[in-house]
């Protein structure tokens, strides 16, 4: 049986979504937080208000939401948490980018030195295209919140105390730092810009391994040659997400973007032809595990109102930005992508992984971050 506990954290338009999966002996956390949400927190019909003080829009849990900051202030953020909480968090690295920064990551759990058996393993990854920054603001946002209220919540303490947290706020910091965000309340909001891409003007999106054409055994089975053969041409930053996924027993994850506002899951290619916006005659291409994906996807919409019911659609860039029925679409139905980060996690590795596109704006003014 599949049971559903389902907390929403929101004031004014933010929220987290999390939602606890128990189906037979296997425990799964889905953790997925929104923007641009306007519900209610309910968790077992209670009721939990004050995420954000309403006198005070930009500042809540001791930091500022209406600034972005640039990569090295990131990075310093990330180690402040670490030094105000040694026993609950940690930081590491997966590598550099082109430009040499650092791809920092943080680790959040109740005893963050050494995991627990089974204890599932939950990543969350922003700003993969540079221009899209609303996932990375939500996944530093996310850190703080979860060590911020791990004494005065007890669902927060739940959570930490039964769920290890690894959180890589950006993927692409080169692009990031050449990205300009949008006049404040612009729409259509900049659709694309150079930023999006890494320092080398490659799409990281479309630098992973493509399901249908690598020709490498067991893949499931963590080996060197395997790895080193699927590396093999791809971005640095590819290179180190990929050895990050595939040496480590992920069980969930979610990747952010922007530019539309929808849950999209596998897969995301139709396994050939070219790259289309499949918006006359959408043609799906759907795994084994649909039946869970669309839960998983419908799961995160559903408790997302702007998401569920496609209410600031007018906001992206006509033809890309939906509507999209419920909030959600199989990958390859909307946008045939090839070599994307979501494949690669279902196909080579065991984790699930969906991809959250939170704000039709991609790069948004700082004063509509909260």
């Amino acid at each position: 049986r599949l049971h559903d506990i389902v907390f929403a954290c929101s004031q004014s338009n933010y929220s987290f979504t999390v939602t606890f999966v128990v189906e037979m002996r296997t425990a799964l956390f889905l953790i997925f937080f929104d923007s641009w949400c306007s519900s209610e927190a309910n968790i077992e019909n209670r009721t939990f208000k004050g995420l954000f003080d309403n006198n005070t829009k930009c500042f809540n849990d001791g930091i500022n939401l209406c600034e972005y900051g640039d990569h090295d202030s990131l990075i310093r953020n990330l180690e402040k948490l670490t030094e105000d909480y040694p026993g609950f968090a940690r930081t590491g690295s997966i590598g550099k980018s082109v430009l040499g920064q650092d791809l920092r990551f943080i680790v959040i759990s109740k005893n963050v030195q050494e995991r627990d058996i089974l204890e599932p393993m939950v990543k969350l990854v922003g700003n993969m295209h540079g221009d899209e920054t609303v996932g990375r603001q939500l996944i530093y946002y996310f850190a703080n919140h979860l060590l911020f209220h791990y004494n005065t919540s007890n669902f927060i303490k739940f959570l930490v105390d039964n769920t290890e947290f690894h959180l890589l706020p950006t993927m692409n910091p080169d692009g990031f730092e050449m990205s300009n965000f949008s006049p404040q309340n612009a729409s259509p909001c900049t659709h694309r810009s150079i930023a999006r891409k890494n320092n080398n003007r490659v799409d990281l999106n479309r630098n992973f391994p493509r399901v249908k054409s690598e020709n490498v055994k067991n893949l499931h089975l963590l080996q060197r040659g395997n790895l080193q053969l699927l590396q093999r041409g791809r971005q640095i930053e590819t290179q180190s997400v990929m050895k990050w996924i595939m040496t480590n027993p992920f069980v969930l994850s979610a990747n952010f973007h922007g530019g539309a506002v929808v849950a999209n899951y596998p897969w995301d290619s139709q396994f050939g032809g070219q790259e289309t916006v499949n918006r006359v005659a959408p043609q799906p291409f759907l795994t084994a595990d649909t039946k869970s994906f669309k839960e998983m996807a419908l799961t995160y919409s559903k408790y997302n109102p702007t998401m569920f019911h496609q209410s600031t659609a007018n906001r992206c860039f006509p033809g890309f930005g939906g509507p999209f029925k419920n909030g959600i679409t199989n990958g390859a139905a909307w946008y045939d992508v090839r070599g994307s980060m979501q494949d690669f996690n279902y196909k080579f590795t065991n984790c699930m992984e969906i991809t959250l596109e939170v704000s039709c704006c991609k790069h948004p003014h700082p004063q509509e971050l909260p």
